[in-house]
């Protein structure tokens, strides 16, 4: 009785272990273990909401080709600068001048300006025109006719000026257009969109516009080669009124000289040097007289060089005799040799401030936004701009192994469109995984620069799963998805078993009895036929 009651409890609990695996099973909860080890093809998260990257590059040796550096439109960029033309080099000007070269007569003249943007002009001779407006050239050639003495000073000659071929208000338009090639803006509120339609319009396949834009930081210019005790810039000739402070040795030398040391004397970084190269020679004579208060033609020397030299500050603009204090020191001081300047500390140079200074600024704009009539995006072109217009990648990528359709006779590669393609959409564009894929066995083939090919492992059902980020295929991508020696018995076993559902009977042929199939002919019958067929004489 004993041995029936714990036969029945082993039944029930297999049996209720049963009836809970098919349970999980069909609600999912061991969905990953039943994807990934019976059936590894089937890929899929099908538990929860993820979101992860998307790669652009498989390693740090593939470097991404797009354009780095770019910057998105700002509010200046929308705003257009309406102002008079400039005359630069490369335009051509017309020029009328009434009574020039006869008596009521209009003299025409149609220079180019050159590189150095200079123009001659017939009895004017050579003018530099570049920066300058038509209404200021037309005030430069009044004035060189009557400097010439072509007109006289009261009469008011007739200039017109017009520019013919204006050079500084072009762009460049290349890429995926129509007609690529350098365009003249017709007036300075010029925008994107007009700019793109001059060319032959917006392309469905282009995906982004690049503007290259000339945008240099202004240069302060320093003169670092003349050094100044203070080290403050020195002041310029005329500042103030007065020359720059000097100090008393070198006014004492100034003094006691007939003739002032000429400019360009002593030793190169000598303070007293590099004041006497700014200073003109007059000037300063007179300014020393007024200070040291010594009459115009005095040519001997007024005090001994050995003797002590009161101090001088510098105040209001002029040199006086400091007042004296106790602390000081009564006690002669010589006169000694001026003595050379120390040299300037370097300054600290910011190289990648300085890199920046010349670099060009690139706008990324996306296309999309222009086929909206975004106003954001439709930025104001300005002179020299180059656009771009970029379409999305072009080429073939290439799948191959373990997938449904690897390829058929008519399309070995698969075509990019214009669009970013990941390895995800690759194998769906395939069809997916056949049932001997092996998921975790995934390689990527990428030609990098100097005709090299990188070859890197991913895992599809970390990938499909959101566990892992997805990667952007280049052109000419070889995506090859592996097998593995499990997965032939994996297959065999998915293909074992048969689950019906009402009253459903599977029978294998491969063990089926001879009768099972039909009537048949009685053995003994059917041995005696063949003794006579082979004896036909014995029977």
């Amino acid at each position: 009785m004993r041995l029936v009651s714990h036969r029945y409890t082993n039944t029930r609990r297999w049996a209720t272990i049963g009836c809970v695996t098919v349970l999980l099973c069909g609600t999912g909860c061991v969905s990953p273990w039943w994807n990934d080890f019976l059936n590894p093809s089937e890929l899929g998260n099908f538990r929860e909401a993820r979101v992860t990257e998307i790669l652009r590059s498989s390693s740090f040796r593939d470097t991404p080709k797009e354009i780095s550096g770019t910057t998105d439109p700002t509010p200046e960029d929308l705003v257009a600068l309406v102002e008079a033309y400039k005359i630069g080099p490369g335009d051509m000007v017309e020029i009328r001048i009434l009574d020039l070269l006869a008596k009521d007569a209009e003299s025409v003249f149609q220079p180019r300006v050159d590189d150095l943007g200079w123009i001659t002009v017939s009895q004017l001779g050579h003018i530099n025109v570049e920066g300058l407006t038509a209404r200021d050239l037309e005030l430069e050639l009044k004035n060189k006719a009557k400097e010439k003495g072509i007109f006289g000073p009261d009469y008011e000659p007739t200039v017109l000026v017009s520019v013919l071929d204006q050079r500084q208000r072009l762009f460049n338009l290349s890429g995926a257009v129509r007609q690529s090639g350098m365009y003249a803006m017709p007036r300075s509120d010029y925008r994107l969109q007009e700019a793109i339609n001059q060319g032959g319009g917006l392309d469905d396949l282009v995906r982004w516009v690049y503007v290259t834009r000339d945008q240099l930081r202004p240069l302060e210019v320093r003169d670092t080669s003349k050094p100044y005790s203070t080290g403050a810039p020195l002041p310029t000739a005329g500042q103030h009124g007065t020359t720059p402070p000097v100090s008393p040795a070198f006014l004492s030398e100034m003094a006691g000289s007939p003739n002032p040391p000429s400019a360009g004397t002593g030793t190169p970084g000598d303070r007293a040097t590099a004041v006497r190269e700014d200073i003109d020679t007059a000037e300063a004579r007179r300014e020393l007289e007024e200070v040291l208060e010594l009459p115009g033609n005095q040519g001997g020397p007024v005090t001994d060089p050995n003797e002590a030299q009161p101090p001088f500050i510098f105040v209001n603009d002029r040199f006086i005799e400091a007042p004296k204090t106790d602390s000081q020191d009564p006690a002669p001081v010589p006169v000694s040799e001026p003595v050379a300047a120390p040299a300037p500390t370097p300054e600290i140079v910011d190289w990648a401030e300085l890199v920046a200074e010349g670099r060009q600024r690139i706008i990324k704009i996306p296309a999309d936004k222009l086929r909206q009539s975004d106003s954001n995006y439709n930025i104001v072109i300005r002179p020299g701009d180059w656009i771009r217009l970029e379409t999305g990648p072009t080429g073939s990528y290439y799948v191959m192994g373990h997938v449904r359709s690897p390829g058929n006779r008519s399309q070995l590669s698969y075509a990019f469109g214009g669009e970013d393609v990941t390895i995800r959409q690759a194998l769906a564009s395939v069809g997916g995984l056949d049932p001997l894929a092996w998921p975790s066995r995934c390689e990527l083939a990428r030609k990098l620069e100097g005709d090299r090919v990188e070859i890197t492992q991913w895992n599809l059902a970390r990938i499909i799963d959101g566990r892992d980020p997805d990667i952007y295929l280049k052109p000419g991508d070889v995506v090859n998805v592996g097998t593995h020696a499990m997965a032939m018995l994996l297959y065999k076993i998915r293909n074992g078993f048969r689950l019906g559902y009402g009253f459903d009977f599977s029978y294998s042929r491969n063990f089926a009895d001879i009768d099972s199939f039909g009537g048949q002919v009685n053995p003994d019958t059917r041995r005696r036929a063949d003794l006579q067929r082979r004896f036909p004489n014995l029977f």
